[in-house]
């Protein structure tokens, strides 16, 4: 019979036991859910921060803005430096995790007296984020990504908003089309020379006349200034025009016992009257006329010494018969 009240007695006590235990559990998980269950202190002896809201929901979100609330206890000299850090998860990732690759946004940081605080941070609504409350300065952790260590967080949040996707690249730009090389003028093509020789009784040929026994030669030079022309807009109707032609030419004949030369050039010019009238210019081929006489050479001196001698003979004859017409007087 004592047996069995000693069995009780050890029944009894093991269920208050496990009673007690429950009992912690239920009030230490109650705690870690709630607001102000852990403070945080950075700012010297006898000042904490903590923050207002549950530690998983410490954030409230309007648009893509989030907002938290903290609390600095302590006398009047304490100064808390809290930070708010928003990130997305990563890419592809639809459970925020890997948190090493989560994607950082942006972040603020505080430095707080006593009291009561409400912060706030941007975050990036496209897609799922999560946004920290922090003690200290740091937005990011030890290692340089979300992966924070429970004595940094004061309280979080995660939103789930659909899968992160990888930015799209921007388009190449298409460069600008290649500027047009402007053609090149037409060349004004050169002045044409032609020259004609031609001999009575001799050889004619393009560069140099050859008269034979008694002949005469000749030579025609023309020479044509060519110009490029433009065609130009429809005129307006003149008047007739009255056209005067003038004509000159100068010729130098030798008659060759040998090897004589002769050259005749030729000039001609046109004059055209007018009434005035308003017209549009229009391109104008102008031909250049000789300017000189060709030279007739050894006739023209041949032809002096014969003169000359034939006046000396004169002179001394009729001399002669003044001497003698005196003497015999």
């Amino acid at each position: 019979m004592g047996q069995v009240r000693r069995f009780g007695d050890s029944v009894r006590l093991a269920f208050a036991t496990l009673l007690t235990i429950g009992s912690a559990l239920a009030i230490g998980l109650s705690s870690f859910g709630s607001a102000g269950a852990t403070a945080f202190n950075n700012g010297g002896m006898g000042c904490s921060v903590e923050g207002l809201m549950p530690l998983r929901s410490a954030f409230t979100i309007s648009g893509n803005t989030a907002t938290t609330q903290v609390q600095v206890n302590g006398p009047a000299s304490c100064m808390e430096t809290v930070t708010l850090s928003s990130w997305k998860a990563p890419i592809g990732s639809p459970n925020f995790r890997p948190f090493q690759n989560q994607q950082f946004v942006t972040s603020r940081t505080f430095t707080l007296g006593p009291g009561t605080h409400s912060l706030s941070v941007m975050v990036d609504n496209s897609c799922s984020f999560q946004v920290d409350l922090l003690l200290g300065s740091n937005p990011r952790s030890a290692t340089g990504d979300a992966n924070f260590s429970p004595d940094q967080v004061i309280g979080f949040l995660q939103v789930s908003n659909g899968v992160c996707q990888a930015p799209t690249p921007p388009p190449t730009p298409t460069p600008p089309a290649p500027t047009p090389t402007p053609p090149a003028p037409t060349p004004t093509p050169p002045a044409t020379t032609t020259t004609n020789n031609v001999c009575s009784g001799g050889v004619s040929n393009t560069t140099t006349a050859v008269a034979s026994q008694g002949g005469n030669c000749s030579t025609n030079t023309t020479v044509v200034q060519n110009q490029t022309q433009t065609p130009a807009p429809p005129a307006t109707p003149a008047a007739p025009a009255q056209s005067q032609t003038q004509s000159q030419s100068a010729n130098v004949a030798a008659s060759a016992g040998t090897g004589g030369t002769a050259s005749n050039t030729s000039a001609a010019q046109t004059q055209a009257v007018t009434p005035a009238v308003t017209t549009s210019a229009a391109p104008v081929t102008t031909s250049a006329a000789p300017t000189s006489l060709v030279n007739t050479g050894p006739a023209t001196i041949g032809g002096m010494i014969g003169l000359f001698t034939g006046v000396t003979l004169l002179g001394t004859f009729a001399y002669d018969m003044f001497l003698r017409r005196k003497l015999a007087a």
